[in-house]
Order: C-alpha cells, then structure tokens, then sequence
C-alpha cells in the first residue's frame, strides 16, 4: 500500500511538469509531420505521375499546363498511358571524346559534340507490340523542327539523309541509326543512339517523340511521350573560330 502511495506520489509530481511541456511536444510532433510532408512533396516533384498532373488543365502553378482544350485530350491520355506503362525517352546534348578528329577543349584530348537519345518500351511483344519515335531539331528562325533521326517497327532504322532544307548539316548523317536491343529478361525494348555534329552548331532546340502501342492491334491503347529541350544555348557558338 505504501508503495503504491509512493508511485502515486512520484506520477503526481510530474503531471504538471508533463502538461507544462504538453504544447512544446505537440510542436515538436507538428513539425516533424510538416518536414515529413515537404520531404514527400519534393520527391513526387521528380515522380512522372506528378510530372503529368502538372501538365494537365488542373495543373498547379498554370505556367505548366500543356493539355487545356478539348484537342489535347488524346495527347493527355496517350501520356497517362506513356506513365502508367513506365516508358521512358530522353535527348540531350552531351561532349565526348572524338572518334576522329574533333576539337581540343585547352591541353585535353580532342572532343566533339553528340544529340545522344534513349528510349525504353517497357512489355514489349515482338510479335504483338509497335512502336514509332522521331528526332527533331530547331534551329534558329524556324517555327518547324526537322528530323535527323526516326524509327518504327519493321522499318529499315537505317541512317536518315538530311532534311532538303538544311544545306550544309552540321551533323554526320551517317550517325543517326539507332542501336535496338530488347532484353528478354524484362522484356524492355531499348533503342539508344547519338548524332556527331561539326562546325558551328546551329540548333537551339531539340524534341524527342515516342509513340508505343503494347498491343498492335489496340489503336486506342497509345503510350505517348514527347521529351522537348529548349535550354540549349550554352552550347551555341560551339565548334565557331
């Protein structure tokens, strides 16, 4: 009896202590609730499906909004459906060592300068599954991009010519096959590649589109994915004396 007396006793005298720190524990508990929340947030901020939602006409803040009218809403689900699916595409401009030639960057080994690409077509049938992607670059002064590079199912996916327009390309043509490789493991169908270029590079913007059936027959069933680099223009005056 003394003993529960006691323990009475000691649990009385820290009530008080305990409703002191009451307020402090339960900010300590919101806080950690909020940073948990924003760590959440900014990882879905990287999250494909966060990506799609943001182009949608819901999307927040509106600058990001792509798919607003009543026309845009085939393109809208071809890209739920490029998310859902996990396909993947992305192009960008990338230095490498040259094959042959190239230019020197100060006393290192001569460089040149790729448009490297990859595509990733997730449970991909080879009899059952279709797919078709271009290339385009834009150069300056042209509202049309022009197409380097392209493939489908059952093309050649040989080397594409240069389009008429262009002269003079500051490209390889010859670069432009992709290498495809579909891995029967998962199933993924891989197609990558990159476009050497020369001289003064002339082009300030690049899109990359991809459309992916994963039954052939379901027309309806499209994954869409179109990857659009705009922020190119460090690499303007490059290879220029």
């Amino acid at each position: 009896m003394a003993a529960g007396s006691a323990i009475a006793g000691v649990l009385g005298s820290l009530a008080p202590a305990a409703l002191a720190l009451a307020p402090l524990l339960i900010s300590v508990l919101l806080g950690l609730v909020t940073y948990g929340l924003y760590v959440w947030a900014k990882r879905l901020e990287s999250e494909p499906l966060e990506m799609w939602a943001r182009h949608s006409l819901w999307g927040i803040p509106e600058k990001h909004r792509r798919w607003t009218t009543s026309k845009d809403m085939d393109t809208a689900i071809g890209a739920l459906n490029a998310v859902l699916l996990g396909l993947t595409a992305d192009a960008a401009m990338t230095v490498k060592v040259a094959r042959s030639g190239g230019l020197p960057i100060g006393d290192a080994v001569p460089a040149e300068l790729f448009l490297d690409y990859k595509i990733a077509l997730p449970r991909y049938g080879l009899d059952a599954s279709r797919y078709e992607w271009a290339l385009q670059v834009y150069r300056p002064g042209q509202s049309s991009g022009e197409t380097i590079a392209s493939g489908r199912t059952g093309g050649t996916n040989e080397p594409l010519s240069p389009p008429s327009s262009w002269k003079r390309p500051g490209y390889h043509p010859e670069t432009t096959a992709p290498v495809i490789r579909h891995d029967p493991v998962s199933g993924t169908l891989l197609i990558r590649g990159d476009i050497s270029f020369f001289g003064t590079f002339e082009v300030h913007a690049i899109e990359l589109k991809v459309s992916y059936w994963p039954d052939k027959n379901d027309e309806a069933g499209v994954a869409l994915l179109i990857v659009k680099e705009d922020k190119i223009g460090e690499w303007q005056g490059w290879g220029s004396e």
